[in-house]
């Protein structure tokens, strides 16, 4: 692990940051999430639609999560791997047959720490558990085929709700030039599972504001909470981000 990731207008990523062993798989993923984390928030800046603050969350954000893929990866391999002492084979049967229950294969190469909360994730907690996450991409069928979610959001933020808009919220958002989906609306591939409006109701969520990256910086239980995730969203836009940090 890099002791530190920028040095003024230089940023290191992937492998020049950190090497994780190849238990796992979530080597190039660590290294496309380093990517994706770093350049909106360099486009927001270089537009002016951010303060220059706004990339000292790249390492904040990133380090943290690469530290927990490598130590994952580390107990992993030693589980399959470590020591040739007398129970180093019943060990590895044991890790081999677990990793061939579907629940536990699939588990592993789609694990993904949480963002710790910070400047751009709000607080975590039993009402924000989506907080910090990646938000779900199925294929969604639209009158030019099937289309991956990402396609319809485009590439900055996008505010995501289970239903319609008050008016008052709409004419807000309208303002604010915020990309809107209602997935209750979205006509989802049947192979999706689970699809974002099932994720969201299992937490008890009515919308959620998703950043550029697609992870979800804040989250609102009520439709009448949804004037929360839009002044969040103006704040890292218009204000220094250490308002918003505490």
């Amino acid at each position: 692990m890099a002791r530190t990731w920028r040095n003024g207008q230089v940023f290191l990523a992937g492998d020049a940051a950190h090497q994780t062993p190849p238990f796992v798989g979530q080597g190039l993923g660590s290294g496309l999430r380093d990517a994706f984390n770093l350049t909106w928030k360099l486009a927001d800046v270089l537009d002016g639609a951010a303060p220059e603050v706004l990339l000292d969350t790249y390492e904040s954000e990133r380090k943290p999560h690469a530290t927990r893929i490598i130590l994952m990866a580390l107990v992993v391999g030693w589980c399959l791997t470590g020591g040739q002492d007398r129970l180093a084979s019943l060990r590895r049967a044991l890790v081999t047959a677990a990793c061939r229950i579907p629940r536990i294969a699939h588990a592993l190469p789609d694990a993904s720490p949480a963002l710790s909360r910070g400047p751009l994730v709000q607080r975590r907690g039993f009402q924000s558990r989506l907080n910090g996450t990646v938000f779900p991409q199925p294929w969604v069928r639209t009158p030019d085929g099937a289309r991956r979610l990402d396609d319809l959001l485009g590439t900055g933020y996008a505010l995501i709700t289970r239903g319609r808009l008050r008016d008052h919220t709409a004419t807000r958002l309208a303002a604010t030039g915020l990309t809107h989906i209602d997935v209750d609306d979205l006509a989802c591939v049947p192979s999706t599972n689970p699809s974002p409006s099932a994720v969201m109701r299992s937490q008890h969520t009515y919308a959620v504001l998703l950043r550029p990256d697609r992870v979800v910086m804040a989250s609102a239980r009520t439709s009448g909470d949804v004037g929360d995730l839009l002044a969040a969203y103006q704040r890292v836009h218009r204000t220094d981000l250490q308002e918003i940090a505490v």
